[in-house]
C-alpha cells in the first residue's frame, strides 16, 4: 500500500483559520465591549477622561470614517494573494483572513466576506504555489 504524502497546504489552513477566528473575536470584543456600550460613552463625555476614552474613540474613528476599512483591507490583500506568487502569497492570504474577521465583526460585512472567500480560495490552491520552485530574476 502507498502512502500519500500530506498536502503541503494544511499548516497554511491551520494557520488561516486561526488568523479569521482571531480576527473575529478581535472585532466581537471590540464591537461589543469597546464601540457599543453606552455607559462607556457617557464615561468618555464625563470630565475628566479616563485614558482608554482616546484609543476608544481612535477605534471608532477607523471603523466609521472609512466606511468598510477592515473589509477593504481583507479584499485588497486577497486580491494580491491572487495577483503574486511565490512565497508572498501565504501571507497575503493570512492578512486578509484576520482583516476578514475584523471586518465581518466591524461593519464591513459585505466586502469583508468577499475578501474572506477570495482568500479561502487560494488558501486552498497554495499547495500548487509552494510545490513551484522559487523563480529568481537576473
Amino acid at each position: 500500500m502507498t502512502s500519500h504524502p500530506a498536502p503541503r497546504f494544511l499548516p497554511w489552513l491551520a494557520a488561516g483559520l486561526g488568523a479569521l477566528v482571531l480576527g473575529c473575536l478581535a472585532g466581537w470584543y471590540g464591537r461589543y465591549h469597546l464601540i457599543e456600550p453606552e455607559e462607556l460613552y457617557r464615561t468618555c463625555l464625563a470630565e475628566p477622561r479616563p485614558w482608554w476614552c482616546g484609543p476608544r474613540q481612535r477605534l471608532i474613528g477607523a471603523t466609521f470614517t472609512v466606511r468598510g476599512i477592515y473589509g477593504w483591507v481583507s479584499l485588497g490583500a486577497a486580491l494580491a494573494g491572487w495577483l503574486l506568487e511565490g512565497r508572498l502569497v501565504a501571507p497575503c492570504v493570512l492578512i486578509a483572513l484576520a482583516a476578514g474577521g475584523l471586518g465581518l465583526e466591524l461593519y464591513s460585512a459585505p466586502v469583508a466576506a468577499l475578501g474572506v472567500l477570495l482568500a479561502l480560495l487560494r488558501l486552498s490552491r497554495l499547495d500548487e504555489v509552494l510545490a513551484q520552485p522559487p523563480k529568481f530574476y537576473p
